[in-house]
């Protein structure tokens, strides 16, 4: 079997954490990779879901800005709410359905 070689830029901090995780189960970083590689090659793709974790909140990653335009609008519908200035739910649902022609 021919071999290459294969340049690849990372952030120190992962390498070295990868290079940890990897040695605890005896592989070095480049079987790691090739066993990544050949992997996705029998999977035709990523071997594993690409999506946050269960514990990384959506908004984690929100600005500043972000989070003040959302207290911005809840403080708008809190005083919406305490002039009577609301429609029930289920009301506004029954007319959608009634003006679209959709079932229950």
């Amino acid at each position: 079997m021919a071999t290459t070689n294969m340049n690849i830029r990372m952030d120190a901090g992962v390498k070295a954490r990868a290079q940890d995780t990897f040695a605890r189960y005896g592989l070095d970083m480049t079987t790691a990779i090739n066993i990544f590689l050949r992997k996705s090659i029998e999977e035709q793709g990523l071997p594993f879901d690409v999506r946050p974790s269960q514990s990384e909140s959506p908004t984690a990653h929100w600005s500043e800005a972000q989070w003040a335009a959302v207290r911005k609008m809840l403080a708008e519908s809190e005083k919406e709410f305490e002039e009577g200035n609301f429609r029930d739910a289920f009301e506004v649902l029954a007319e959608a359905r009634a003006k679209y022609g959709l079932s229950d």
